[in-house]
């Protein structure tokens, strides 16, 4: 054996002892976020130059990053080979949640962001990482900190539509709100802008804003959406109206929905939301109506059983308590009694309610076909 291939093999051997020998602790230490990755993955760290987008510091409020403008994404053309590298990694990742791997997943991914700080692909590591956040809350917190430090990247507009979402599901109404608007601050023109201006008006009339949420809708509607579109902005207008105790106005926009669509999915809810509109405008003989058409088109309905209850009390009204405790009054001898007139019924010398003798005509829906 030659001199240089003995030291060759002694080189190797020693290398398997170290490699092999256990930590002083006789114990293993917890891997690192650096370490998630492969040899693979971690070679090459360090880039010649960095190509991260601009970062904050320090970070600007989610307010503030919704008055900036958007970078536009750098083309893929303009990537250096390191951001391909770090970009397929990124989908690597992605594809271990997808198959349920969420924990290594967002380690993985916490790992590609920590190692590879001056990559361009570094903040969508951070995005993607702050969905796999077990809980809302965090998620909330991961993309709130990703707007603040990198406010003109795209992925912090992506991280606001999120937002919207995730912040009406904590009960963040007001933060989903503020981030919706940002979203549509940056991007007026996305091909989802028109149900993000939705759910940014539902978000206001959560909030108790039912004026700011009706001029919301009202946008919505000159941008010339499709008919079903059209029936779920109207319905969200009247609640607003009842909101504001405009009970004539809502019930205009209910009769509107029926008349262009008898098969609205929603109908049972507004028939009774109009039958109870009627009610507070005293126009009791035509909530009665409503009523009953909720009861004879929808009898299976949750709706139908709140619908019987209200045309039980108009047909038998509860008492008054002057009522209950005054002694029977008797007529005197000759003289008839007059009859008490029955709610909601047009005085004997005027003229009857518009409403009185209305009905609808709904076809019964038929069962949908697969």
């Amino acid at each position: 054996m030659t001199p240089r291939l003995l030291a060759s093999c002694l080189a190797l051997a020693l290398a398997a002892r170290t490699y092999a020998a256990p930590s002083p602790e006789g114990a293993a230490k917890p891997a690192s976020p650096a370490q998630e990755m492969t040899g693979e993955e971690a070679e090459g760290a360090a880039p010649a130059e960095s190509t991260a987008p601009p970062m904050s510091d320090p970070p600007v409020t989610l307010e503030q990053a919704s008055a900036m403008l958007e970078d536009a994404p750098r083309p893929e053309s303009q990537w250096t080979a390191q951001d391909r590298r770090v970009q397929d990694m990124i989908d690597q990742a992605l594809a271990d949640a997808q198959a349920g791997n969420r924990a290594q997943a967002k380690r993985r991914l916490q790992a590609i962001a920590e190692t590879f700080p001056d990559v361009y692909p570094v903040v969508r590591a951070k995005y993607e990482a702050a969905l796999l956040e077990d809980e809302v809350d965090g998620r909330l917190t991961a993309l709130q900190d990703l707007i603040g430090r990198y406010p003109t990247s795209q992925w912090a507009t992506e991280a606001m539509l999120e937002i919207g979402e995730f912040g009406a599901q904590a009960d963040r109404v007001d933060l989903s709100l503020q981030a919706l608007q940002g979203y549509l601050a940056r991007r007026p023109g996305a091909a989802n802008a028109a149900d993000v201006e939705m759910r940014a008006a539902d978000c206001l009339r959560q909030l108790d804003r039912p004026e700011e949420a009706i001029e919301q809708y009202e946008k919505i509607l000159a941008g010339n959406p499709s008919r079903q579109e059209v029936e779920k902005v109207e319905e969200r207008i009247a609640l607003c109206q009842i909101g504001l105790k405009r009970y004539s106005d809502a019930v205009q926009e209910i009769e509107k929905i029926i008349a262009a669509n008898p098969r609205y999915t929603s109908m049972p809810a507004l028939l009774l939301t109009e039958g109870l509109c009627l009610e507070e405008m005293k126009q009791l003989s035509d909530a009665k109506t409503r009523y009953s058409d909720l009861l004879a088109l929808y009898p299976r309905s949750m709706e139908s059983r709140m619908a019987q209850a209200r045309l039980d009390d108009l047909s038998r009204p509860l008492l008054t308590v002057r009522e209950a405790a005054a002694p029977p009054s008797v007529a005197p001898t000759g003289v008839a009694t007059p009859a008490s007139p029955t709610p909601g019924a047009a005085p004997a010398n005027g003229p009857a309610s518009p409403r009185s003798k209305m009905s609808i005509t709904i076809e019964t829906p038929r069962p949908a076909t697969r």
